[in-house]
């Protein structure tokens, strides 16, 4: 996220700002889940739902707030990088399977 927003100079300060804004907008959500589910007992499904409607709330108050506290905004680059990172969420999991099947294997 700090590589893409100083990347995103080179064009220009409002670009480069957007994109940390939105790395913020999808990173904090998601740290405060995996605090949230950490510190409870993980046996339990409590805090995992907790946790995740936790995300849901802070994901839409700090999009409201870079909405109306922010001006400008270059909204390209605010989702651009937010959906960037939201696909690594995804990305990690799966990467990360495929190499523990192939390390199976060759055991």
């Amino acid at each position: 996220m700090v590589l893409i927003g100083i990347a995103c100079l080179a064009v220009d300060w409002v670009t480069s700002y957007s994109s940390v804004f939105g790395g913020l907008v999808c990173i904090l959500p998601g740290l405060y889940a995996a605090i949230r589910t950490l510190k409870d007992a993980p046996s339990e499904i409590t805090p995992i739902v907790v946790g995740e409607l936790g995300k849901l709330a802070l994901s839409i108050a700090l999009f409201i707030l870079v909405f109306v506290l922010v001006q400008p905004l270059n909204v390209f680059s605010f989702f651009g990088t937010f959906i960037g990172l939201q696909l690594v969420y995804v990305a990690v999991p799966v990467l990360e399977s495929s190499r523990m099947r192939n390390w199976q294997k060759r055991r």
